[in-house]
């Protein structure tokens, strides 16, 4: 986990930046187990999938919520090294010693209960009859840490909000709910921060609903909503039986050692996508539409393709390890890697899985005509 040193009170920009970039880290280090549950569920309209595809929609806008903050005090949304450094399984970045361990592994309601309640936990559960203080680091909850960067802009006023960096206007009317918009003053800065600890958890255990849910209309908090999955009250339905935080080396059947590559090099293309649109000025509409090109139709095809071929005695499958490439070309390995597959002789597709490769590369080749490498 890419975690940036901090000290316990936010008491000026350089430190403020600094905790944003580790908010904006801490959103894209639970986005690939939220994914890899989703990816796992084999029938796409199942409520739980539902649900998932719900709160991932409102992670992503959580990313750039950071990076409107970020960009109005200063500039650099540290995207790359927050990829670059993910490795599954690890610690829930809290930097505390009893904190959950994040893992990618297929949806089930103990996974749902012990891990994801974990992360989205509401900031008003109470230590001792006395409810978690505010903290920017060592902290229990993710409430805790938003509620230190929100007195960090109340103590510094408005003078921080000089605007340097590209900033972006939203509103997600989708599967998931919510409204982007930039950050022009200390007021907007706290309304952002806010809305964005509402979808978590509400920050009130007795009204579990917000009121930025899709077309404006209240919903279930993401604690609220995975609690119901981890009771049951929300149906999962069959899943593959994906071997837990799957590595490279683990696999050695050649089909799903490709594919697992040719989801990295998607991940890839969706990390560089958040680079280049958070570090430079571009089209909000390009964010959305390339990152959900990539996960619901590019990387969740590869990653339901990996998951049906088994890679040890117990029958597990392979699986999406979320690794980031570090190397130009992507977009062109990705294509041509797909293309290959496809042409291949020798992997005996059904019908089904040739129609999912087959929208995994016409996937990439959207994508392709898109800046998406380095510099």
């Amino acid at each position: 986990m890419y975690l940036l040193s901090l000290a316990e009170e936010i008491n000026s920009v350089p430190a403020l930046i600094t905790a944003l970039n580790q908010a904006f880290a801490l959103e894209m280090t639970v986005i690939p187990p939220y994914l890899t549950a989703l990816y796992s569920i084999k029938d796409p309209k199942s409520p739980a999938a539902t649900v998932l595809q719900s709160v991932l929609v409102e992670e992503m806008l959580h990313m750039a919520m950071d990076a409107n903050l970020i960009n109005a005090i200063g500039q650099g949304v540290h995207v790359r090294q927050a990829a670059n450094h993910l490795n599954y399984p690890e610690p829930l970045p809290y930097k505390n010693p009893k904190g959950a361990v994040l893992s990618l592994e297929k949806c089930s309601p103990e996974q749902v209960g012990s891990l994801f309640c974990r992360i989205e936990e509401p900031s008003a559960q109470w230590l001792n009859h006395r409810p978690y203080p505010p903290q920017a680091s060592n902290f229990e909850t993710l409430g805790q840490f938003y509620q230190a960067v929100w007195d960090g802009f109340n103590q510094l006023g408005p003078s921080i909000i000089t605007c340097p960096g590209p900033q972006y206007g939203l509103q997600l009317y989708q599967t998931g709910g919510g409204e982007l918009w930039q950050v022009e003053t200390t007021q907007l800065a706290l309304d952002l921060i806010w809305e964005n600890q509402l979808q978590t958890s509400s920050n009130d255990e007795l009204k579990p609903e917000e009121p930025h849910g899709p077309n404006g209309m209240n919903e279930l908090a993401h604690y609220y909503k995975f609690k119901a999955i981890a009771e049951g009250r929300i149906p999962i339905g069959e899943t593959y039986n994906m071997k837990p935080n799957v590595k490279p080396d683990e696999i050695h059947h050649p089909l799903a050692k490709d594919l697992n590559l040719l989801f990295d090099y998607g991940f890839t293309m969706l990390v560089e996508n958040l680079h280049q649109l958070f570090n430079k000025p571009g089209k909000i509409e390009r964010f959305f539409g390339i990152s959900m090109t990539l996960m619901n139709q590019i990387m969740k095809n590869l990653a339901q393709l990996m998951m049906q071929i088994p890679i040890n005695s117990q029958g597990q499958t392979a699986g999406p390890s979320y690794l980031y490439q570090a190397e130009g070309g992507i977009p062109l390995k990705a294509t041509t890697l797909a293309r290959d597959l496809l042409n291949g002789q020798h992997y005996p597709y059904n019908s089904e899985n040739w129609n999912r490769l087959s929208a995994a590369y016409n996937g990439f080749q959207t994508i392709k005509p898109f800046p998406l490498d380095y510099e």
